[in-house]
């Protein structure tokens, strides 16, 4: 008999493809062109896409040698994703924006580790 997964059980792993989504986009990573983001900045027209927040993302990443250690070792540190009732939250990434669009330029099918926390739950973003 294989191993089934129940498909209400949470993932601790996902491919990097699975979190590289607009979907998974909370609008507070949105900037403007001053780097002013939603949580600021209320003018929705001025923001940008999240297809440009993953572009941003990538660049920063290189830029600091997180996609250069990614590349060597693989995500390290597990990425955080939101456990809510209302779907425009559920599931958006709460933490790890760099490591998935670093993952994805390396190898969109790199497994990256997942946690899953509650909206109401700390999480440490320092942690690194």
């Amino acid at each position: 008999m294989g191993m089934e997964v129940n498909p209400e059980q949470l993932a601790m792993i996902m491919p990097a493809d699975q979190l590289h989504t607009t979907d998974r986009v909370s609008d507070a990573e949105l900037e403007d062109g001053r780097g002013r983001s939603l949580g600021n900045y209320r003018d929705r027209k001025t923001l940008e896409t999240k297809e440009d927040m993953w572009n941003r993302k990538y660049w920063q990443a290189k830029n600091t040698g997180l996609l250069q250690r990614i590349e060597a070792h693989g995500v390290q540190e597990p990425v955080a994703l939101n456990v809510d009732d209302r779907p425009e939250v559920d599931k958006n990434i709460r933490d790890g924006y760099h490591r998935v669009a670093s993952a994805h330029a390396v190898d969109p099918k790199m497994e990256v580790p997942v946690v899953h926390k509650a909206i109401r739950e700390s999480h440490d973003y320092r942690q690194r």
